[in-house]
């Protein structure tokens, strides 16, 4: 029995450790929407705007009521012998019960308009999600990239160290052999130590990278694995500009126009009368009214004077409408801007990485070739590390490059409104 409960702590203990899938980006961007406040706050205001609309609706239906009302009133002083109407008008309780039902039938189209409002805010707010959903995601990619790439420049650096203590040790039998010269160790020595402080530097960042992937995912320790794919030969830049338009915060700002060009007509509409109708269907009534059971009242409101109010909020309006416009406006050239810009930054990063891989298989073959020509002795230990160093540095500087290309491209497709990866 001891024996059985041991083999299965073991095999849990194996399918928690080996058995961990990594993130990739995508998993971790699904991560991220579940638990950022942002995107939540974004999606509430569509439910706000949801409601909304049906109070803009409800405005324009009747509404119908049920009222139970008594009147009080001091009869103490009533004369005797008074009609009927008399009696009704000073009884000292009145009591009714009745439905009553309100229609507006013309405000001056007003809740129509304001119908409108809701529906462009609506719409504004859905796009607003989608806009905050393509920020996070940005976000995340960012985090998850410069997480990735710390790792790999960790593992460059480890590498380039454990190369160090070959030489070093080789570097040391040779100069107790009378082979090399003292410095060689010296400086080899040297070049280990810095190697060794960027590797605590890259540690350090890459602890600091991880807690940032851990606010958007949820898992500081998360082991992740990059599967994205992008095009080596991009489209023109054309092909990206024609498509802003599907950018969720292109259709906010078109919504905010429309919704600021409904309001200027809810403002407008009190230049215009009101028509309202009202009725009464009544269940219990008192005195000479109990024989009537319904009444019903038509009014028309017409203002001639209110202090320069409506001509002040329709003025208002016309402002924030020109405001809405302007707004539009900027985010289209922002746009256009950001399209170019990533453009650019993608197509010039496809060409430094190639640039850079020719430069690492260059150097890579010099340093093969310089190993050689060390062995023969042709050139000493000093001038091996330096020929090492460079190599190195290509190898970072193109695990750099890649990856950020990477983020370029992905940056490239939400700018120009394409659909998340």
């Amino acid at each position: 029995m001891k024996s059985c409960i041991f083999l299965f702590l073991v095999i849990g203990l194996q399918s928690s450790v080996f058995g961990q899938t990594p993130l990739t980006l995508r998993d971790c961007f699904d991560k991220a929407l579940e638990i950022s406040e942002r995107v939540a706050i974004s999606e509430a205001e569509i439910g706000v705007m949801e409601k909304k609309y049906a109070q803009a609706i409800g405005a324009i239906l009747p509404s119908v009521h049920f009222i139970a009302s008594e009147f009080l009133q001091d009869d103490s002083s009533t004369a005797l012998g008074a009609g009927d109407v008399g009696t009704t008008l000073t009884r000292f309780s009145t009591p009714t019960v009745k439905f009553n039902a309100k229609q507006p039938i013309f405000n001056g189209l007003r809740e129509y308009f304001a119908l409108s409002v809701t529906k462009a805010q609506k719409r504004q707010s859905r796009a607003q999600y989608e806009d905050a959903k393509r920020n996070l995601f940005l976000d995340v990619a960012g985090s998850f990239y410069t997480v990735v790439q710390l790792e790999e420049d960790l593992k460059i650096l480890k590498n380039m160290e454990a190369t160090l203590l070959s030489r070093l040790a080789e570097s040391r039998e040779r100069v107790r052999l009378g082979k090399a010269r003292a410095s060689e160790t010296i400086n080899t020595e040297s070049d280990l130590a810095q190697q060794q402080a960027a590797i605590s530097e890259v540690e350090g960042a890459l602890a600091a990278a991880r807690e940032v992937l851990g606010f958007f995912v949820g898992d500081a320790n998360a082991s992740l694995h990059d599967d994205l794919l992008f095009p080596k030969e991009p489209k023109e830049e054309d092909y990206f500009l024609k498509t802003e338009i599907q950018r969720p915060d292109i259709i906010a700002a078109e919504e905010g126009l429309k919704a600021s060009k409904a309001m200027l007509k809810i403002e407008k509409g009190y230049y215009l009368p009101t028509i309202n109708a009202e009725a009464n269907y009544y269940n219990y009534r008192v005195g000479f009214q109990e024989p009537i059971k319904w009444d019903a009242l038509f009014t028309l409101d017409f203002s001639i004077f209110e202090g320069g109010r409506t001509r002040a909020k329709v003025q208002e309006a016309k402002i924030v409408s020109k405001q809405s416009a302007l707004t539009l406006r900027e985010t289209r050239r922002t746009a256009e801007m950001e399209i170019k810009k990533a453009w650019q930054d993608f197509t010039s990063g496809l060409k430094r990485t190639e640039a850079l891989r020719l430069a690492g298989d260059k150097g890579r073959e010099n340093y093969t070739a310089s190993e050689k020509d060390y062995r023969l002795g042709l050139i000493n230990n000093i001038e091996l590390l330096e020929v090492l160093r460079n190599f190195q540095n290509v190898e970072r500087t193109l695990s750099r490059t890649s990856l950020q290309t990477k983020l370029n491209y992905l940056n490239l497709e939400v700018k120009a409104g394409k659909p998340l990866p």
